[in-house]
Formats: structure tokens, sequence, C-alpha cells
């Protein structure tokens, strides 16, 4: 899930900086990097432990992967809101993200976990 994750939100890039200010391959916002205990939300390996901590936490607490896919885009508050029926809308930029977190979820090669819709890294020569 962690992969699919990276691939919609930043197509693997671990530089980048989204207008709302979202950093790193899985655009982790500044205040919540800070939560998770990131302090780097540009490092791969220190991103990819804290949006695992992230989807835990949103999992855990709505107990539905969907919902969890959806807390992590919007935040588990307007989530939360949404499924009580209280609040605005969601946004359409959450309505697209859980169709495009478990369509990328699909093309995950399970046994690798690369991407399947990424073209093969090269080998590097030593």
């Amino acid at each position: 899930m962690l992969t699919a994750i990276a691939s919609v939100e930043s197509h693997f890039n671990p530089n980048a900086v989204s207008e709302a200010g979202a950093q790193g391959m899985f655009q982790i916002m500044p205040t919540t990097a800070a939560a998770l205990g990131v302090a780097n939300p540009f490092d791969p390996r220190e991103a990819a432990e804290g949006a695992a901590k992230h989807l835990a936490r949103d999992f855990q607490q709505f107990g539905n992967w969907n919902h969890a896919i959806m807390a992590y885009n919007a935040g588990p508050q307007r989530i939360e809101n949404y499924l009580a029926g209280r609040g605005k809308p969601l946004k359409q930029e959450t309505v697209d993200y859980l169709p495009k977190v478990t369509d990328a979820f699909r093309r995950v090669d399970l046994e690798t976990g690369r991407d399947a819709g990424q073209p093969p890294r090269r080998a590097q020569r030593g």
C-alpha cells in the first residue's frame, strides 16, 4: 500500500513539494511529520516509516482501508465528519484519491514491492 501511496502522491520523487506544503515522496505536511516523529520528510526511509505510522493510525481509527486511505489524503477529522454526515462535502481531490491509490496498488508487484507501471531500474555498474 505504501508503494501505491508514494506513486500517487509524488511519482516516487523524494524531493517533491506540493503547493499546500506537503513534502517528500509521501507528501507529508510538516505538522503531521512532526507528530509522526519524521524529522526529514525528504529522506525516503524516514518518510516511509512516517507514512506507515500515519496509515496504521488511520486504519486503527476507522477499521477500514478505504477510509484510512481517504484520511491519509484529507485528514482523519474531515473523514470522521464526512462519515458522520457533518461538515463540508469531500474535496474532489479526496474523492479521486481512493481509486488512484487502489489502482496503483493493483499494479504493485507484490514480490518486489515495485510499481509494475514504472519502468524497471537499470542495473548500476561498479
